[in-house]
This record gives structure tokens, sequence and C-alpha cells, in this order.
């Protein structure tokens, strides 16, 4: 329970001077902030030191890159300015699972998803695991098997993905290469005592040019051009298909894109959800691939 109250404290910490970059608080208006939206998460009181404080800015700098420093001169608290975005995937799910209990109480005001991700109930364990660099075991069943294995994993970090997330940890058993695990398929997890050196890790690189959540660090990334159909072309306007994505032609007719990745297998997956409003201009390597796809779709069909 103390791991998940200090992770929805830190996101409120986060929030209060995501706010105004320009602001700057003093411990006193920090605490009278969470005051105020605590009391809800803890049955038994909200009590915060600035001890506790010092701790939570240091786990902020260390885990979210964000360095929240003391200016003398104003003798408060503020966002260094060479620190990067605000936004944190970890702070949005809390967020989100707040809400989720809310809707609970409250559902004739809000409809939300029932195709909810699985496997969150880890994520504030996993997430304490991984920035004390604590050795985890687990049962964990792949998604073609059925039975479990226990594995015991090195965390270094979350990732999230289409409404599903996962824990990118390397196996002691094995090689000890960086493996992507589902949470949805985590069980009897267990944070021990035992710690291990992280090692050096470049983990945006190892997805900079992936597609969804396999690595392809090492591997060079193609240039790929789509074409869509122009109502069909909004839908990718507002929603990216990855990050690396360039507009080359918008008209009434139609949009065209540049994306630089490499085409991997959620890749194609993601094509074929676009499948009758798109079309592949090149490569003719991922263009060939693509029609393969749709061939075996229409033999099951058949």
């Amino acid at each position: 329970m103390a791991v998940k109250h200090q992770l929805i404290r830190v996101v409120e910490v986060v929030s209060l001077f995501n706010q105004n970059r320009n602001s700057s608080y003093s411990y006193l208006e920090v605490l009278e902030k969470l005051e105020s939206t605590m009391n809800g998460h803890d049955e038994g009181g909200f009590s915060y030191s600035e001890k506790t404080f010092q701790r939570d800015r240091k786990l902020i700098s260390e885990v979210l890159k964000i360095d929240i420093v003391y200016n003398s001169s104003l003798q408060k608290y503020q966002i260094d300015a060479e620190s990067g975005d605000l936004s944190f995937f970890i702070g949005d799910a809390v967020l989100l699972m707040n809400a989720y209990k809310q809707n609970l109480k409250n559902k004739d005001l809000v409809q939300m998803d029932y195709n909810k991700g699985k496997g969150l109930e880890h994520l504030y364990g996993l997430l304490h695991a991984i920035h004390n660099r604590k050795i985890i075991t687990c049962q964990y069943t792949k998604y073609w098997d059925t039975i479990s294995e226990e594995k015991s994993l090195e965390p270094y970090a979350l990732k999230e993905f289409q409404n599903r997330w996962y824990l990118l940890a390397k196996d002691k058993k094995r090689t000890g290469i960086l493996k992507t695990y589902g949470l949805d398929r985590i069980s009897n997890l267990e944070i021990g005592n035992s710690s291990f050196k992280r090692g050096e890790m470049d983990l945006e690189g190892a997805f900079k040019n992936s597609f969804g959540i396999i690595s392809t660090l090492g591997k060079e990334p193609e240039e790929i051009v789509l074409s869509f159909d122009a109502e069909q072309g909004k839908y990718i306007k507002s929603e990216p298909l990855h990050r690396s994505q360039k507009i080359l032609m918008d008209h009434e007719k139609e949009l065209q894109i540049l994306l630089t990745l490499v085409p991997t297998y959620d890749f194609y997956q993601e094509l074929m959800k676009h499948a009758g409003r798109l079309k592949i201009i090149a490569p003719k390597s991922v263009k060939n691939e693509y029609i393969d796809w749709l061939k075996k779709a229409l033999e099951l069909n058949n």
C-alpha cells in the first residue's frame, strides 16, 4: 500500500508543477495541494513531512528525469528549465485507474471501455522493483502456451502499447538479453530482497525504430510510404501511426505519409486494420509482405 500511495503522491506533485512551468511552490504549498487530494486515497488519513517531499523529489528526478530544484532567491521549488516533457505514462495510468474507481460510483455519468488493460495490479510493485533494482520472481505464461514457467528477472522499465502493459527485463537464467513480458501473462509476482547491478541500456534507442513492443536495436529502419483515402487520412493525422510520421501529400482525395521504422509483425498487424483504405507505395518488400497477409486473410475466409 505504501508503494501505491507514493506513486499517486508523485503524480500529484508532478501535476502541481506541470500546471505552469514558470510557477514555484514552497514545501507548505505542496503540502496543502497534497492534503486536498491524498486524503481520498488513505482511509487512515494523510501525513506528509518535508523529508518525505525530498525523497519524492529524488524519485521524480531518477525515474521521471524531471528535476524540481530549489530557488534560493524565491525560497521556493520550481521545475528546472532543462527538464523534459512532464508527461509520463505511469502517471497517466494512475490517473486512469483512479478515474475508473470513481466511475464505479458514477456509471450514469462516465462510460469507460470494458476492455481494460490486464495486469495493471502489478504496476505499483514493478515500479518499486525497477526504482530499487530488486530482482523479481513470477510465473509467466506465453501467449501461445498453456504451461507457465517460473522466471527470475531483473526489471528495467515498463512500456505501454495499445492499451497493454509490458515489462522490459533481463532473464537471469538465460542470456541476460533484454526481453518484453506482457503484464497480463504474469502471475504470482514476488519482489525479492536481492538487488542487481543495472547495466548500461539504451531503452529509448532499443525502440526508436520499432512500431510497438518488438525491439529493433541494431536493425536499419526503412522509409515506408503509405497512402490513405481522405476520410481515413483525417484519423491518421489526428492519431499518427508512429513518431516518425511525416505528411508527404494531403488533399481532398488522398493522404500520403512517410514512416521511418523497421517493419515487424506488430506493424503489419496495424496495417491490416486499415485494409480497404490503405495502399502501400514503397518499398516493394513491404508491399509484397502486406499482400501476403491479405492473401492469408482471404484464404481463411473463403
